[in-house]
C-alpha cells in the first residue's frame, strides 16, 4: 500500500559482483506484490564518494523494481522536491541531495532527512 504521497528512498541489490550501491529517489506510483513502480532519479556510486562527480545520477524516469531487489525503504516527505533538488558533498564528506527545505543523505548508512 502506498503511504501517503511520500517520496520513496529506496536502496536496491544488483545481482553481479561489480555492483556498488544503487538508490532510487522518487514517488511511487503504483505496487503490487511483485514489484514497485517509481517515478524517481537514480543515483550509482562506489565506497569511495570525495566528490559530487563520483555518484552517478540518471533522469527522471518511471521504473519498475521487483521487491525482491528492495533492500531498504525510507520514506521522504512528500514535499521534498526530489526532481529539483541538488546533489552536494557537505563539509564531513556526506552526499546530500538537497531542495530548498530538506537535505537527504545519499551514500552513509543514515536514513532520516534534515
Amino acid at each position: 500500500m502506498i503511504e501517503n504521497n511520500c517520496i520513496w528512498k529506496i536502496r536496491i541489490t544488483k545481482n553481479y559482483r561489480e555492483a556498488h550501491n544503487h538508490l532510487l529517489i522518487g514517488k511511487v506510483i503504483e505496487e503490487n506484490s511483485v514489484w514497485i513502480k517509481i517515478k524517481c532519479r537514480t543515483f550509482h556510486f562506489g565506497n569511495a564518494v570525495i566528490r559530487a562527480e563520483d555518484i552517478k545520477i540518471g533522469p527522471a524516469e518511471t521504473r519498475i523494481v521487483p521487491w525482491n531487489r528492495v533492500e531498504l525503504i525510507n520514506l521522504l516527505s512528500p514535499d521534498f522536491d526530489y526532481l529539483a533538488s541538488i546533489l552536494t558533498i557537505d563539509k564531513d564528506g556526506d552526499a546530500l541531495l538537497k531542495d530548498s527545505k530538506y537535505a537527504c543523505p545519499v551514500n552513509k548508512g543514515e536514513e532520516r532527512m534534515f
